[in-house]
């Protein structure tokens, strides 16, 4: 135990190595679920981080990486929370109807349960992939079944890195296919922090892989410029990951709620889908008809919080939606959205706010597969 100990006492997290030992031996829930629908498109990535299996001590740099950042990342929101407690700026489409719940940003150290979520969607790659100019590290990826992330680092290889090129942000680019050699992604969006001569990033998509992909190979593209100004990233490798069995970590509310949100009145609110990182919301919107042509709507994701059975309050942030046309003229709208500094217990939610709407949360509304 002597490792485990070092360690976490270097990391400073507030959680001792034995619950996390614990917590990691613990029986995983086994519940049946509705997949939702996919949608490949790009998020972007909220600030979180991931944690790999307890039992390798090898692996010890990188999940030092994933919960420090994670720790810090999370005291940080708090702190500039509270300095803004009572001034939330909502989206402007849903400014004066959303009421933010006591304990948003409130810091909490990171629970045995968040630590064993972190090890069951999280897969260590610890790769380096090394060009002229930049070396790019590769410490991991974390896959629940809606959002793929990818942990890492890149460095200039002169010493100094310029941070106001904005070139330097997109020196890679990543590709995955899927069995039948169709791409499932090749966009990628991303946040993190800078150093003098790197920065670190945590880069997603939300992604599904098809359920008969047992691996996922990623290629790693290097950005180059021909002598006619055309940008392009060919291949300088790949790395494979296997991919999580995390048929358990997900859970489907059927909502059949009514929520205002904002400047177009009632929404409709269909299913919502709760995976650890984040949450797929589905919903009708424009029930009173005020608008024919769907490209006239800029629709900001919705507000979406988790109140947990403790107490704890989880906000979600911004990602991508899908619009389409109900057969009534309304228009359908699917979200899918990140947790910030968190990881969400899909069985550990009392419940959900949408709008400035709260829906309590029970076994009656989960959708069975």
């Amino acid at each position: 135990m002597s490792i485990y100990n070092e360690q976490f006492d270097r990391l400073h997290t507030g959680v001792t190595a034995e619950s996390v030992i614990a917590a990691a031996s613990t029986k995983k829930y086994k519940r049946h679920i509705n997949k939702a629908v996919t949608i490949l498109v790009v998020i972007i990535a909220a600030l979180s981080v991931c944690f790999v299996s307890v039992g390798a001590a090898c692996n010890w740099d990188f999940k030092s990486l994933l919960v420090s950042d994670y720790s810090r990342n999370r005291r940080e929101f708090a702190e500039v929370n509270d300095n803004w407690t009572g001034k939330e700026q909502e989206p402007f489409m849903y400014e004066g109807t959303v009421t933010y719940p006591e304990g948003v940003g409130m810091y909490h150290e990171m629970t045995d349960r968040e630590l064993e979520l972190l090890d069951m969607i999280t897969i260590p790659v610890e790769k380096t992939f090394e060009t002229e100019d930049y070396t790019l590290i590769v410490h991991g990826v974390l896959y629940d079944g809606y959002n793929l992330m990818i942990k890492l680092t890149v460095i200039d290889n002169s010493g100094y890195m310029d941070h106001t090129d904005s070139n330097t942000r997109s020196q890679f680019w990543y590709y995955c296919k899927d069995n039948d050699g169709n791409e499932l992604f090749t966009g990628w969006l991303s946040g993190g922090d800078w150093e003098p001569d790197r920065y670190n990033d945590l880069i997603s998509t939300n992604l599904t892989f098809p359920d008969d992909m047992k691996t996922a190979t990623i290629t790693v593209g290097k950005q180059y410029t021909d002598n006619t100004g055309f940008m392009s990233y060919p291949p300088i490798g790949e790395f494979t990951i296997e991919i999580p069995d995390i048929s358990d970590l997900h859970r489907t509310y059927f909502l059949d709620k009514t929520a205002n949100l904002g400047g177009y009145k009632e929404s409709h609110l269909r299913n919502i889908t709760v995976s650890p990182t984040g949450v797929f919301i589905e919903f009708d919107f424009n029930l009173y008809k005020d608008m024919t042509d769907i490209n006239s709507v800029h629709l900001a994701s919705p507000p979406v919080f988790f109140t947990m059975n403790d107490g704890t309050v989880i906000a979600t942030t911004g990602g991508t939606g899908h619009y389409d046309v109900n057969e009534d003229g309304t228009f359908y709208c699917s979200w899918q959205l990140k947790q910030e500094f968190y990881m969400i217990d899909p069985f550990d939610i009392a419940s959900v706010q949408v709008g400035d709407l709260t829906v309590e949360l029970d076994d009656s509304m989960i959708i069975e597969e």
